[in-house]
């Protein structure tokens, strides 16, 4: 698979986790619309952050 397919596939299953992730959160619990806003965007950075693996942390800690 070349890495433009690669990364297309990794942005995909990011955006995916993302939603599922968001709303079951989002269905247990009372937020407004940039609570949700701001909810949508830490997960997501989280999850990119997760798929770095140890050389991601190492850049966030270094």
């Amino acid at each position: 698979m070349s890495d433009a397919n690669e990364d297309h596939t990794n942005d995909n299953e990011l955006l995916r986790m993302t939603a599922k992730i968001v709303a079951s959160y989002v269905g247990n619990n009372a937020l407004s619309a940039d609570q949700v806003s701001e909810i949508i965007h830490t997960v997501s950075s989280a999850l990119e952050q997760l798929g770095q693996g140890e050389s991601g942390a190492n850049k966030a800690a270094g």
